[in-house]
């Protein structure tokens, strides 16, 4: 991705320059916050003189160009913060007002996750001591790995003592969203698809039951559906 902060002094002068006028002109339409640009105007002024004072390269002095450097870098992470937070996801202003300040609206709006429909097929192998290699991937051979529009995997498992039937990969998921047995208390999120995870040498000889979902850790709403139940004896 290019950097929208102009490498030269020249041109890093009239950019600024130019963005703190369309802010200020547009300061209601865009909704902005006044604070934050009287913020940004004034920061704007203070950096102005300074530059001034370095365009000579024959009669500037070290202490001019150093003052105006330590400066620059406080203004810039200044201005970077200003521009991600009041403009470039602002739905006030045109894509064609974003560009003018050379800001181009297709590199930083971020495009909104979808719900996740699809639930995992969950794959269950021994790896000795206690640890167990979980693979989670999409139905249907449509993919490896996390599902794109998740943040990773969400396991619901109880170990048991008793024998019942070992089922390492159920494809088969169950009805609806809702957990399908309230002994499923324990539970692990990963956000890598493929795992391992140490149950402990005490859970050696017994059987793992796992189900799980797909899940968007910043919207519990785009969770996706529950897998079907695999099943493993630790070993």
């Amino acid at each position: 991705m290019s950097d929208y902060v102009p490498g030269t002094l020249s041109a890093y002068d009239d950019w600024q320059e130019n963005l703190i006028q369309e802010v200020s002109d547009n300061e209601v339409l865009w909704g902005l916050d006044a604070t934050q640009l009287a913020t940004l105007q004034s920061n704007g002024s203070t950096y102005k003189p300074l530059y001034a004072a370095i365009k000579n390269t024959e009669t500037r002095t070290q202490q001019q160009v150093y003052a105006h450097d330590t400066y620059k870098k406080t203004y810039t992470k200044f201005l970077r913060g200003y521009v991600q937070g009041q403009l470039v996801n602002n739905a006030l202003i045109p894509a064609d007002d974003l560009v003018a300040m050379g800001l181009n609206p297709h590199l930083y709006i971020r495009t909104a996750r979808p719900v996740i429909t699809g639930y995992p097929i969950i794959g269950l192998s021994t790896e000795g001591g206690g640890f167990i290699r979980f693979r989670c991937t999409v139905p249907n051979g449509a993919g490896k790995g996390r599902q794109p529009d998740s943040d990773g995997i969400e396991l619901f498992y109880v170990t048991e003592s008793s024998a019942k039937t070992v089922n390492p990969v159920d494809p088969t998921p169950p009805d609806g969203t809702t957990v399908p047995e309230q002994e499923f208390l324990a539970s692990i999120i990963s956000r890598k698809a493929n795992f391992n995870h140490g149950f402990g040498l005490n859970q050696v000889g017994k059987v793992l039951r796992v189900y799980g979902r797909w899940v968007n850790l910043s919207d519990a709403s785009k969770n996706g559906p529950f897998s079907g139940i695999a099943s493993i004896v630790i070993s």
